[in-house]
């Protein structure tokens, strides 16, 4: 947080609560990412030739 860019309109408890908002919106963006990337690891299955062909039936 730039403290130098500190609007007036707004009081420091405000800008805290933007700031810590802002923190919590990244790290769940974070552990987002995070599981799609893990899901999509796991569908990248190599099956054989047989199975799956109608239903992927690993899943």
């Amino acid at each position: 947080m730039d403290t130098t860019a500190v609007d007036s309109g707004g009081s420091v408890l405000d800008q805290t609560a933007i700031f810590a908002m802002k923190k919590q919106r990244d790290a769940a963006t974070q552990t987002i990412g995070s599981l799609l990337t893990a899901t999509t690891d796991q569908m990248n299955r190599n099956n054989p030739a047989h199975l799956g062909q109608n239903i992927d039936t690993t899943v």
